[in-house]
């Protein structure tokens, strides 16, 4: 998982008919959180995330991950929160 600290990026998915070859599906800046599903389902990534400008990120290795889960009760909460406002967003872009 990655915390975005400075710096912007774009979520893009592959879109051949699209101009550059893919979709922007969001974009993302300084305390916004990429990487988390594939630590909780252990699943394949759902999309991409470029830079668009020098980005730095602070990364919470899959152990460390699972560690906050089982002891901090704030972020698993924190996480669930960031999970809502995904869910929600993309609720609004297929409405």
């Amino acid at each position: 998982m990655f915390v975005i600290v400075e710096g912007t990026a774009e979520v893009v998915s592959a879109d051949p008919d699209a101009a550059r070859g893919r979709t922007v599906l969001g974009r993302l800046g300084p305390g916004d959180v990429v990487g988390e599903l594939s630590l909780i389902d252990g699943r394949a990534r759902s999309a991409s995330v470029v830079a668009t400008n020098p980005v730095h990120v602070l990364e919470l290795a899959a152990d460390d991950f699972r560690q906050l889960v089982h002891h901090s009760p704030e972020f698993v909460h924190a996480l669930l929160r960031g999970l809502s406002v995904k869910v929600r967003e993309t609720d609004a872009l297929s409405s």
